[in-house]
């Protein structure tokens, strides 16, 4: 039997089709419960589980945060400074695993479904209200809080310099970012692989087929060319 030091869970689910915020939030939560159920069962004690969250205020976000509180001996709900800042997910960074019986994962491989467990047409929460400390439900909301009202601040500055940044600023801001993204090619020797066919592409479409990526206007232009970067000719 394999175990694992790390698991990393960051699944994404569609919401197209799918109609109303609870019915999604719902879909959601199953998601999440079913990538940590399947991390729980792969880790080693000790080990470290990062997963993705959303709504953490959503019932079944409680539960799951609860379950790796229980699990885990440490857990920090943390924004990485590589997630978009208006978005509303977090990654739950869970250190020291405690180890789970064999009676508990099957318990809680029951719980995952596409559903979710109910009774009587009734949604259930995967932990009862009782079971919660109330410190423990403070801390919750004060997280919870906190990455929203950073979430309300970047929306509101995105919008604000989209309306009224000069364009002076947007120029000089797309220019840093090909001086970045150059920087970043040169410190990492990222360099395109040698043959077409090696490629991840969209079925269909050749890499040499496609147009050169372009920055947005003000910006300059790059593509790749026989493993080098260069700048279109004018």
């Amino acid at each position: 039997q394999w175990s694992f030091e790390l698991v990393t869970a960051n699944g994404y689910y569609s919401s197209m089709g799918v109609e109303g915020c609870c019915e999604v939030n719902a879909e959601y939560g199953q998601l999440v419960l079913a990538q940590v159920v399947a991390g729980m069962g792969a880790l080693a004690v000790g080990g470290t589980l990062l997963v993705r969250m959303s709504t953490l205020l959503e019932h079944a976000s409680v539960g799951i945060m609860y379950l790796l509180s229980s699990t885990f001996n440490q857990v920090t709900v943390c924004r990485p400074s590589t997630m978009a800042g208006g978005s509303a997910d977090s990654m739950a960074v869970c250190l020291g695993f405690k180890g789970v019986s064999q009676a508990h994962l099957e318990a809680l491989l029951a719980a995952v479904g596409s559903a979710g467990p109910s009774r009587d047409g009734v949604a259930l929460t995967m932990i009862p209200k009782s079971f919660l400390a109330t410190q423990w439900v403070g801390q919750l909301k004060k997280c919870a809080t906190l990455l929203a009202r950073l979430q309300l601040l970047h929306l509101e500055r995105d919008l604000r310099l989209y309306n009224d940044l000069p364009s002076s600023e947007r120029t000089e801001i797309y220019n840093m970012r090909d001086r970045a993204a150059q920087h970043w090619r040169s410190r990492y020797d990222c360099r395109p692989l040698a043959s077409v066919q090696d490629r991840i592409v969209r079925e269909g479409l050749s890499s040499l087929s496609m147009p050169p990526s372009t920055s947005s206007p003000g910006g300059k232009h790059w593509f790749s060319i026989r493993g080098r970067f260069r700048k279109p000719e004018s």
